[in-house]
């Protein structure tokens, strides 16, 4: 799952994006994703992010950032956590 998504935003350019020039569903869709697995699950085994941080390639963090970054949805998405500070910690 992680060599595609990473395949997928190496071949739109390492734009921090899955598609085009402009955040979408999948993008979203991903980050959502990671920050379930990240945040939520780490209740039921907390040492996940660990396991998950050294899968994480540059082109995924760059994802991560973009959706976290993005000022339409930078309320909502941080309002249950910032996921970077999470996977980079």
């Amino acid at each position: 799952y992680i060599a595609v998504l990473t395949k997928n935003i190496q071949n739109n350019g390492n734009t921090g994006r899955l598609f085009g020039d402009s955040l979408s569903y999948a993008d979203i869709a991903t980050y959502s994703y990671f920050k379930n697995l990240a945040i939520y699950f780490a209740k039921f085994k907390t040492d996940i992010v660990e396991h998950i941080k050294p899968k994480l390639t540059p082109e995924i963090i760059k994802l991560i950032s973009t959706v976290e970054d993005d000022p339409k949805l930078s309320k909502t998405v941080l309002k249950s956590g910032n996921l970077s500070s999470i996977i980079s910690a």
